[in-house]
């Protein structure tokens, strides 16, 4: 047997599974090709550009300089506004150094930067910028709400500066705010539950436990059993539910599931003595 058949073999009966350091989420390692590697450069030659863009335009835009004039006169001086651009910038360097901070873990450490992963790096800094937006304009929301104004005093430095860092926590942060927005957006536009009746069984396979429970949630059910069952293609997610989706069933009724979990270690025997 050749080495190269037998690294293949090893490659097929052995398989590593990850935990993904920024969601949590448990991925299936596969290990880079050469279209891999060649994206990931990709990726960490846009990152580096994406983090050189934000800082230069936080330092042109603090000190109103390298800017073009017709740029420099029409940028805002309200504090508010102000927040919002600050808010922007502080958004894109957090995702980008949060994506980078991915990036090194996925490529350099565990060597398993798949190719769609470039999308990932491309779009993260502009999600994160916007998501700081969406942030800072609920804080400026929330505030006035409570009657507090925005001056234009001695004060506005520092509600800028805090802006910025408050942008760049919701850009590195940018799965947290998203959970968060989701919750938000749940609350904001609650839709009345039912407590009497017949309802139907949503489908929950290929859900997360924790995506599975909103799901009862929202259709008034509650979750009833939940095992687990060796299942290396589709660890910690929903593989089987109980009634099945489509059912006819009581509001309040609860819905058993099922979770795929890795196969136990064996133990290596002992030597004899």
């Amino acid at each position: 047997m050749t080495d190269h058949q037998s690294n293949n073999e090893e490659s097929n009966t052995e398989c590593e599974w990850v935990v993904d350091e920024t969601t949590g989420d448990v991925y299936k390692l596969e290990r880079e090709g050469v279209g891999d590697i060649w994206s990931a450069s990709l990726s960490g030659l846009y990152l580096f550009f994406a983090l050189g863009l934000f800082a230069w335009l936080l330092f042109a835009v603090w000190s109103r300089r390298f800017l073009p004039c017709n740029l420099t006169n029409s940028l805002p001086t309200g504090p508010t506004a102000k927040s919002f651009m600050y808010g922007f910038i502080g958004g894109g360097l957090g995702a980008t150094s949060g994506e980078f901070y991915s990036f090194l873990f996925w490529h350099a450490k565990k060597r398993g930067f798949g190719w769609r992963f470039f999308w990932k790096s491309i779009f993260a800094p502009w999600i994160g910028a916007t998501l700081a937006l969406i942030v800072v304009a609920l804080l400026h929301g929330g505030v006035g709400l409570l009657g507090a104004q925005f001056g234009d005093g001695h004060n506005s430095s520092q509600q800028v500066i805090s802006m910025f860092g408050l942008g760049a926590l919701a850009g590195f942060g940018t799965h947290d705010v998203t959970n968060w927005l989701d919750d938000l957006i749940g609350t904001v536009f609650k839709r009345r539950k039912k407590t009497s009746g017949m309802t139907k069984v949503p489908t929950l396979v290929n859900m997360t436990k924790d995506r599975a429970l909103d799901t009862l949630n929202a259709a008034s059910l509650v979750l009833g059993g939940a095992s687990f069952q060796e299942n290396p293609e589709k660890v910690g997610m929903v593989v089987s539910q109980s009634p099945a989706a489509g059912s006819a069933i009581a509001v309040g009724d609860s819905v058993n599931i099922v979770i795929g979990s890795l196969p136990p270690k064996v133990a290596p025997p002992k030597p004899a003595s």
